[in-house]
């Protein structure tokens, strides 16, 4: 049994360490659209205020609450064994999972007010109302409470388990049966329920508007705002739904329904919510598609600009410098070389070269300057301040600058892996 136990233990740890890098990477691509696009997407469209919070929420969640799982899934401890770590734990977790479901349930609620009142919610009052203050309140009153009742319960007294995920739980959920269900009732429950019935709604005011009263939506301009609706609401139901059922039944009479699938299986599937967020934001995004593209060709003009090597000929590495075995045909001639160099700046000449030349780069140091000449057939690297290739114009570039930070990169990632583990 404990075999077995400490198996579905590793492959929670796997799935979650699977996918929380790609998605802590999805949730910066994001960031830097709406970085990119500030005065229009944030300024301009209120109507992603609401989106964007559940963005940095779920950022939030996958650097404190999910980085706190993922330790105990490896180790069966927590991370740090002290009352305040637990305490701060809790209240993190809480208080995110609660902030979100709330702010995409009034997500749904004003999606209604932009889509169908449009006019209505360009006034300044209107969106004070109906979007400013409500967005708050969703944002504050969550981690309020929480710090209330887990930092300074009244009706017990906290005493954390080291070995139980989230050390246990806060006292008052187990042994203050009131305040435990009107906790899971008010605050996943509630939010649950009204973002299922307000997608409903919105999908039968949409039919209701271009059939029955022949009053088409101005779909061109709403659509994206309904099909985020629909795409976000949809994972998070995915992930909730199941736990939020369980729990409204043992909160109403019934503790031990389905106790141990609640406790080993859809605990955790809640999890999920923050590994799909930005995924569901980015295929709600159309411009974002454009920017991926443009970005990924950036990086291969980035790359073919730092290295130039004909196609379909072989590498070697010699000393830590790159040998490319091509015919060259000519090579860059300077002395105190332009800095940075493009190879087309006034002054620098090309010189002609046999078949068997290398062409020669040498850094010095010294005087932080570069040099470009002929290296004769018997170019050899000596140290790493001389690179020796054979191709056309091929010492244009410093070809192993990029690999060297490349490497010093993937070491870095490697030893922030191995520190969480």
């Amino acid at each position: 049994m404990a075999d077995s136990s400490e198996q579905l233990q590793l492959i929670k740890y796997l799935l979650l360490q699977i996918t929380i890098g790609p998605a802590i990477i999805c949730d910066c691509f994001v960031f830097i659209y709406f970085i990119r696009h500030w005065r229009k997407e944030i300024l301009k469209s209120p109507q992603n205020h609401a989106i964007f919070c559940l963005l940095l929420l779920s950022f939030i969640e996958k650097i404190t609450d999910a980085t706190f799982l993922l330790y105990y899934l490896r180790w069966s401890v927590v991370l740090q064994q002290t009352n305040i770590f637990c305490a701060m734990w809790n209240w993190c977790a809480c208080s995110i999972l609660c902030m979100t479901l709330y702010v995409l349930a009034w997500c749904c609620i004003e999606r209604h007010l932009f889509v169908f009142n449009t006019q209505l919610m360009k006034k300044q009052w209107c969106l004070i109302l109906f979007h400013y203050i409500p967005l708050t309140i969703c944002l504050l009153y969550p981690p309020l409470f929480y710090f209330v009742n887990i930092f300074f319960p009244t009706t017990c007294i906290s005493s954390w388990d080291y070995t139980l995920i989230l050390c246990g739980g806060p006292c008052y959920s187990f042994s203050d049966p009131l305040l435990g269900s009107l906790d899971w009732l008010i605050h996943a429950a509630t939010p649950t329920f009204i973002v299922i019935l307000l997608n409903f709604l919105l999908f039968c005011r949409v039919i209701w508007q271009k059939i029955k009263r022949q009053q088409p939506v101005q779909w061109n301009r709403q659509r994206r705002m309904i099909i985020q609706l629909v795409f976000i609401s949809t994972a998070v139901l995915i992930c909730v739904f199941p736990a939020v059922i369980v729990g409204v039944i043992q909160s109403l009479g019934s503790p031990n329904f389905l106790f141990d699938i609640q406790f080993n299986y859809f605990y955790y599937i809640i999890y999920l919510i923050d590994e799909l967020l930005p995924f569901t934001i980015v295929s709600s995004l159309p411009k974002m598609h454009k920017e991926w593209r443009h970005w990924i060709h950036r990086v291969k003009r980035y790359f073919h600009s730092r290295i130039r090597v004909e196609p379909g000929l072989s590498m070697t590495i010699q000393h830590g410098n790159v040998i490319a075995g091509a015919t060259a045909r000519e090579c860059y001639k300077c002395t105190a070389c332009p800095k940075p160099f493009k190879g087309n700046e006034a002054g620098v000449p090309k010189v002609t070269v046999d078949a068997n030349n290398y062409c020669k780069k040498t850094i010095l140091p010294v005087v932080n300057t570069e040099s470009r000449d002929d290296g004769g057939t018997d170019c050899k690297p000596a140290d790493k301040y001389t690179f020796c290739c054979k191709g056309d114009l091929c010492n244009g570039a410093t070809t192993g600058t990029w690999s060297a930070k490349l490497l010093v990169a993937v070491a870095s990632l490697f030893f922030v892996v191995q520190y969480f583990h």
